[in-house]
């Protein structure tokens, strides 16, 4: 690229997700590691059974497929905040991690005589494309823009060993059904890339659905870009599904609007609305087919989120008082003067007793000070880690009692049959 061309669109999120950022993330996610966007496991069973609905209602399904996924059983996992175990048919307790699954439900996938091609924008560590790919027979691939989360994600998938799938025909002269185990390991279902989602190595019209939880590369105001590189990948008819329970939600007043996105602790933050979210994905040629904000998600999600930050200060500060006790301790420990010499020399060995404990306390909380100090310094490098995330989530939570609660944003959109690109 030549030195005074313009950067490409969303060139910067390269700047802003790193390396880190997942652990930065789980630190005050209320949700389990592997579901880091608000909702967790509740929320992508909601979404998968929404998936399924608009797609037959959109007609982009055919009869039942002969082969169906021998575990499918998300369609029960919202009674749950846990996944099933994945694995081998032969145990039904495995290497996924979580309870074991529950009875199956009949199937209520759209089945097309194939497998569903489905992409995972922004996908993090993968949770979701690997348990879906496990349980339903997707063909998920997964992208996101920080290498350690592929990494992450690919590991995942070969943990979760293989799936079996049952396919049935019937032998009319015999009168009889004759059964075909098929085994495949879920790494061969799930795969991933590490790109940026405005700029992806795969070829059109590859994937019926595409689905963002969270989707934080979506939050660039350059979004519209990202939007029409979606609109590629998608076959004619397929799906696009996303959330964004953070971003300002419907109707908010200019001023707070503007107020918000000057705010240092929550800005800068350019084109960032649930009406420009929706704006751009129109923009780039999608149908759409609802539209709604996420205000009762962004309340649960924030206010988990605000009681565990409330937590892990409380841990703190009773780490640092008995760090400060133990100091104390230590200070008045061996004596003074003559007496403090005889005191050493006839108990010494009780004095480096009580000397030891308090200063084994004092070199842990001195290790958890370096560890929070590294953690301050990869922040510094730039990114979302320089962001303090007490001072966001006050500032986030008070714009948004100042707007009535109203946050995010929710779509569904279809590509037209004939979209031109």
């Amino acid at each position: 690229m030549a030195p005074d061309a313009e950067p490409e669109p969303g060139a910067a999120d390269y700047e802003q997700y790193k390396d880190g950022f997942h652990d930065w993330l789980a630190t005050y996610w209320p949700e389990p590691r592997e579901q880091l966007h608000a909702g967790g496991w509740r929320r992508t069973a909601e979404m998968v059974a929404d998936i399924k609905r608009h797609l037959a209602a959109a007609g982009a399904t055919s009869s039942a497929s002969a082969e169906t996924s021998a575990s499918a059983a998300i369609s029960a996992l919202a009674a749950t905040s846990k996944p099933p175990r994945v694995g081998t048919a032969a145990s039904a307790d495995t290497a996924g991690g979580g309870s074991p699954a529950p009875a199956p439900a009949p199937c209520t996938a759209p089945c097309l005589g194939r497998p569903l091609e489905v992409l995972d924008i922004c996908c993090g560590e993968g949770g979701t494309a690997a348990h879906l790919a496990a349980t339903e027979g997707w063909r998920v691939t997964g992208v996101d823009i920080v290498e350690s989360a592929v990494q992450a994600a690919r590991a995942r998938a070969q943990a979760y060993g293989s799936i079996v799938r049952v396919a049935c025909q019937y032998d009319t002269p015999a009168h009889a059904v004759r059964l075909r185990l098929l085994y495949e390991a879920v790494s061969d279902r799930a795969t991933f890339v590490h790109a940026s989602i405005f700029k992806m190595p795969v070829p059109a019209d590859s994937y019926d659905v595409v689905y963002g939880q969270d989707p934080d590369g979506l939050a660039n105001p350059e979004r519209v870009h990202a939007f029409r590189e979606i609109l590629r990948v998608l076959r004619p008819g397929g799906l696009f599904y996303f959330w964004h329970h953070w971003v300002p939600g419907p109707g908010w007043p200019a001023r707070l609007l503007a107020d918000y996105r000057a705010d240092p602790l929550t800005g800068p933050a350019p084109r960032l609305s649930h009406e420009e979210y929706v704006a751009d994905v129109q923009a780039a040629g999608f149908r759409l087919l609802h539209v709604s904000d996420c205000s009762q998600l962004a309340a649960q999600h924030l206010g988990a989120m605000e009681q565990r930050v409330k937590r892990r200060q409380g841990r703190q500060q009773g780490q640092q008082q008995a760090a400060a006790a133990g100091a104390a301790a230590e200070a008045t420990g061996p004596g003074a003067g003559a007496g403090g010499a005889k005191q050493e020399g006839e108990g010494g060995k009780g004095g480096e007793g009580a000397s030891g404990g308090g200063q084994k306390v004092v070199e842990a909380h001195e290790e958890e000070e370096e560890e929070e100090e590294e953690e301050e310094e990869e922040g510094e490098a730039g990114g979302w880690t320089a962001i303090p995330i007490t001072g966001w989530l006050q500032r986030a939570l008070h714009y948004s009692e100042l707007a009535g609660g109203r946050m995010g944003v929710h779509v569904v959109a279809l590509k037209p049959p004939a979209a031109a690109l």
